[in-house]
């Protein structure tokens, strides 16, 4: 299981990026805390290998999440299992 390196944030995104060199983009709105924070809460983070912290606003996020979908929010998660063709589906 890659661990994390760096989180960036951008314009309505995060991008967490992976030791295996890859990056996860996912919208700044799949994570209702992070997009109510104040830009310097979202850049006091901590990567503690598998997990960043965000101790100030009480959220963690953990790598094996982004990897296997579980971030997506339940009303997407909904829509991917409705799709007649999961391969045009939301990829995490």
């Amino acid at each position: 299981m890659p661990t994390f390196k760096k989180v960036v944030f951008s314009a309505g995104t995060i991008a967490f990026h992976l030791s295996d060199k890859r990056a996860i983009v996912i919208p700044l709105a799949w994570c209702e805390k992070l997009m109510n924070s104040t830009k310097d809460e979202r850049e006091n983070y901590i990567i503690r290998g598998h997990f960043v912290f965000w101790y100030s606003i009480d959220e963690s996020i953990e790598v094996e999440h982004l990897l296997n979908g579980l971030i997506v929010p339940k009303r997407i998660k909904k829509t991917v299992k409705s799709s007649k063709n999961n391969r045009d589906a939301i990829c995490v």
